[in-house]
């Protein structure tokens, strides 16, 4: 309500756990899934006691390593790394932590910088933290994959990395500033 940190709600646990590279998060309300962009791996975490659940973790194939956005339906998690495989958003099973190929999309080429995810469960929006400058925030159609220019967020700066929306309102992490635009 007023902005100020709950420490109480801290999590501890990461470095412990091996993850000491976090990037990127998502959770289901449950379990906080945390990339790690030093192994190839999203980590699981129980929100109410902060514990690692390491049966709930993903290894993430040699061609997706350093994951920086993450978003998840709660069925399949997402997930977008702006380092080795920029050209993919490569999908995950929840439950088993398998890979679904079948639900990956292939980024449109202007978009060769992503980095964090947000979706409505229509549309998936991706950031591009491109430093070519890129000053947009690429829609696809989730359920197929496609691009939808017609959905694209112009930003007023040229990246922009984390996502997170209401439904209403997309904040968007752009350039040291955390700055909201409206979704059609």
């Amino acid at each position: 309500a007023d902005g100020s940190r709950d420490a109480d709600k801290d999590i501890d646990s990461l470095n412990a756990a091996g993850n000491n590279v976090p990037y990127g998060l998502w959770s289901d309300g449950t379990t906080l899934w945390v990339g790690d962009s030093d192994d190839d791996k999203v980590y699981a975490y129980t929100l109410a006691t902060g514990a690692h659940d390491a049966a709930k973790n993903i290894d993430l194939d040699d061609d997706n390593g350093s994951p920086s956005g993450l978003w998840s339906d709660g069925t399949t998690l997402w997930v977008v790394n702006n380092i080795s495989s920029g050209d993919r958003i490569f999908a995950y099973t929840l439950a088993t932590g398998a890979r679904n190929a079948a639900k990956e999309i292939d980024l449109d080429d202007d978009n060769g910088g992503p980095s964090g995810l947000w979706s409505d469960g229509t549309t998936l929006w991706v950031s591009d933290f491109n430093f070519i400058g890129s000053t947009v925030i690429y829609a696809y159609t989730l359920a197929t994959g496609a691009r939808n220019d017609g959905k694209d967020i112009k930003i007023d700066f040229s990246t922009s990395s984390g996502l997170w929306s209401d439904g209403t309102t997309l904040w968007a992490v752009v350039g040291g500033l955390i700055k909201a635009y409206q979704l059609e």
